[in-house]
């Protein structure tokens, strides 16, 4: 029966997931709902549930495990000073109200500190997972976002050592116990980082063939995981977990090793949603849910909104700060895995743990209608959201006065195609202006003493800056269609007489653009096809390549 019982749990929430896909939600509410229903029908025994939460802790293991790999110390390091503000000061007034909010509605102290931080972290997954589906990770607003939850991701893997730490030192509050298992944390992740100088070159054999390299990874992340769950160290398979994956983090081969693991990795995430449902109270009493309608409502309004004030404060528009804010209206996973930890540790109660559920059920729904339908709110809402901008902005900050330009050129992107575009415009003699939203790029092209305008092409005030009325020709290099739409249909609008170039990422969008009228659309793989079928033609021998391969070379260098 218990082979039965396990399979029918898959079957049955692998046929959710697939439903809420159809529905265009994230699968994991289709697993929760599995075992909400696994709960209320007893469809699997006690006994039965106790292997899926053996197995459900395997899935946490592989989940940080895939968190910390995909969490490079250079990325980290580089994040810069507005993601860690960002960061920090959501985090910090969301943990504030939320704790007062807790506490307002009856809970005790240390449960309201756990669900004021539950509160606090988004979900990297699902919001990564929407931006995708938008093409908008790459825009200055998915570009923040993706480097805050980062950030949070990383807070929250130091809440978990501190829950460790106070595990251990269960009935001796803050003694000794939890010193020590702090220190633990400290001293294994500086060692994590020292290991990780080493890791790629163990890597390097293991990575010669692909089983191997599947075999190895899979015995590191589960093996650090056990490790640090031993009594002697006492972190949990949360924080080894995160230490195995963090440790290959700066490896050639941890995309080899991701796309293996993510798989399998997914099966156990599932089967620990499945638990985690079934643990649901579902009696669903008055208490908990007018609790976890409260909590709902406070993620999805005024986290958006904490995060919108944070965003214009430093200094970005209010458009940025709109979608930005956005983003932050779900509760994460880890906020889900640190309920669990104050269930295990006696702070939480079922019932808690239940409203913890149903908030993430409701603010997941929630989020994914925000994001995927962000531009029509941001219409609906961009007279007042203008109250944002109480400070000067910084997003159109231009190196060098476009005032007075006329038949000059505007380029939109100046990374990797636009760059090249920007290397010919110099070498002609051409007068031009560029724009991108990618600080580093910015200040690259500034100290080369172009003109750039730092901001989003999406934004009104970005497009007046770059003189579109007296320009001869716009070239736009930006992927997403719908800014392409924009920047067509404001040239058309401000100066008929300008020719435009766009950039196309398919076929059905090349014929789009052509239909609206764009003077010639970029298609990078066209592009890239004709020249490489012109070099064959011209050299069948193929002698040529080397010459384009050296130059190619010393371009991606100069990068």
């Amino acid at each position: 029966m218990l082979f039965t019982e396990i399979v029918l749990a898959i079957v049955l929430a692998s046929l959710l997931g697939i439903l809420m896909t159809l529905l265009k939600q994230p699968s994991v509410l289709g697993y929760i709902l599995a075992g909400a229903i696994i709960g209320i029908f007893g469809f699997v025994s006690p006994g039965s549930l106790d292997v899926i939460s053996s197995l459900a802790s395997i899935g946490i293991a592989f989940l940080l495990f895939m968190v910390g790999l995909e969490m490079n110390l250079e990325k980290i390091r580089h994040l810069g000073k507005d993601i860690i503000l960002l960061g920090t000061l959501q985090t910090i007034f969301v943990v504030i109200l939320g704790f007062f909010v807790s506490r307002f509605i009856g809970f005790g102290t240390i449960p309201a500190i756990y669900i004021a931080f539950s509160l606090s972290f988004s979900s990297t997954i699902i919001i990564v997972k929407l931006l995708s589906e938008k093409k908008d990770l790459n825009s200055l607003y998915g570009r923040l976002v993706v480097g805050c939850m980062i950030f949070e991701d990383f807070l929250a893997i130091l809440m978990i050592i501190f829950l460790e730490g106070v595990g251990a030192s269960s009935g001796t509050s803050f003694g000794g116990d939890f010193a020590i298992t702090i220190l633990k944390g400290a001293a294994l992740f500086i060692g994590t980082i020292l290991l990780s100088r080493f890791m790629p070159k163990v890597l390097d054999y293991f990575g010669a063939k692909s089983e191997t390299l599947f075999l190895f990874s899979l015995a590191w992340g589960l093996g650090i995981a056990a490790l640090m769950d031993l009594p002697a160290i006492g972190l949990g398979i949360v924080v080894g977990g995160f230490l195995a994956g963090l440790s290959l983090a700066s490896s050639a081969e941890r995309y080899g090793i991701s796309g293996k693991i993510r798989w399998i990795r997914d099966l156990f995430v599932l089967l620990f949603f499945v638990w985690l449902g079934s643990q649901m109270n579902l009696s669903l009493n008055g208490e908990i849910l007018w609790r976890a309608g409260i909590f709902s409502a406070f993620v999805l309004v005024v986290c958006p909104i904490i995060s919108m004030f944070v965003v214009s404060a430093l200094g970005y528009k209010s458009r940025t700060a709109f979608f930005v804010g956005l983003t932050a209206a779900q509760i994460s996973e880890f906020s889900l895995v640190v309920a669990m930890k104050g269930f295990e540790l006696g702070h939480l109660s079922q019932n808690d743990v239940s409203v913890m559920v149903i908030v993430a059920v409701v603010t997941i729904i929630g989020s994914s209608y925000y994001v995927m339908h962000g531009e029509k709110l941001y219409a609906l809402f961009k007279k007042p959201l203008k109250a944002l901008e109480f400070r000067k902005v910084r997003e159109s900050a231009v190196a060098g006065p476009v005032e007075g330009y006329k038949d000059h050129i505007i380029l939109i992107g100046g990374h990797r195609l636009g760059e090249n575009i920007v290397k010919s415009l110099i070498d002609i003699g051409e007068d031009f202006v560029v724009i991108d939203f990618d600080p580093q790029i910015v200040n690259s092209l500034k100290s080369r003493g172009l003109r750039v305008i730092y901001g989003d092409i999406a934004e009104d005030d970005v497009r007046e800056a770059a003189g579109f009325q007296n320009a001869r020709l716009v070239i736009s290099t930006a992927p997403l269609f719908e800014d392409n739409i924009v920047v067509l249909e404001t040239a058309h609008r401000s100066n008929p007489k300008a020719q435009v170039i766009l950039r196309a990422e398919s076929d059905a969008d090349a014929k789009a653009l052509y239909d609206r009228g764009a003077d010639y659309v970029i298609s990078p793989y066209f592009l890239g096809g004709e020249y490489l079928g012109k070099i064959l033609g011209e050299d069948k021998s193929c002698r040529k390549l080397a010459a384009v391969k050296e130059k190619d070379i010393e371009l991606l260098k100069s990068r």
